[in-house]
């Protein structure tokens, strides 16, 4: 099923049908007020007044000329096959992503990888930008072209590599078993660190205090304290 590459019916749903002059007047006062949201809606408003004659380079053009906060940015980016770039009349098939920005340079790293080298690349971009859309058009999982499904795909089947799923315990956080399955002591964390017993904390035990898990500052060997008889450590 070959891609259509024809103008696509816009859906104008949420864009408020207004005179041209209109919208352009709302596209200025959202770009004072650094209103994004209101400026895009305001944008595709003003698209759908003039139709056929909008051209978002000559709006960029114009904004520039008005010394406007808001920028129209066309980034070079990867889009995946199943979807493409449709510009704000319909055109499909359109090379770079519009982007609204409140800078014409980037703010994060990220974008300056598809960012314009200039403002005069930028407005050459935008003679073919827009929107990110699904073409509508089924993908194959197995040879990834367009147009079909797995079930239906002539070529022949890949079989994927199903590898179970790795169980790890939330408790002792080792995998190949669950938590109800560890065999590792529970410890309650509400419970005394010392005594191990709850309705207190290490600090108002009245236990001796344990050594267990303690390592001695002088052979670093666990299990007894520094100050115990029974360290063995001699110094130099």
């Amino acid at each position: 099923m070959p891609a259509c590459h024809s103008r696509r019916k816009v859906n104008w749903t949420g864009v408020p049908e207004l005179e041209a002059e209109e919208a352009w007047m709302g596209l200025v006062k959202a770009s004072d007020v650094k209103d994004l949201d209101a400026f895009r809606i305001c944008l595709r408003a003003y698209a759908r007044a003039i139709d056929g004659e909008f051209n978002v380079s000559d709006v960029e053009t114009a904004l520039r000329e008005s010394d406007l906060s808001v920028y129209l940015i066309a980034l070079k980016q990867e889009v995946a096959p199943q979807m493409t770039i449709v510009d704000l009349i319909g055109n499909p098939d359109r090379e770079f992503v519009l982007t609204i920005q409140l800078s014409p340079k980037p703010r994060r790293a990220k974008l300056a990888q598809g960012w314009p080298t200039d403002a005069a690349e930028n407005l050459e971009r935008l003679k073919s930008a827009g929107f990110v859309q699904d073409r509508g058009v089924p993908i194959c999982s197995n040879c990834n072209e367009l147009g079909h499904i797995r079930k239906h795909c002539k070529q022949e089947m890949i079989e994927h590599e199903k590898t179970a799923p790795v169980v790890t315990c939330v408790y002792c956080k080792e995998e190949g078993h669950r938590a109800r399955d560890c065999p590792k002591e529970r410890v309650n964390p509400y419970a005394c660190k010392n005594c191990k017993q709850e309705g207190h904390k290490a600090a108002d035990c009245t236990e001796p205090r344990s050594a267990e898990g303690v390592e001695c500052r002088k052979c670093n060997e666990t299990g007894h304290f520094s100050r115990d008889v029974s360290c063995s450590y001699s110094g130099c």
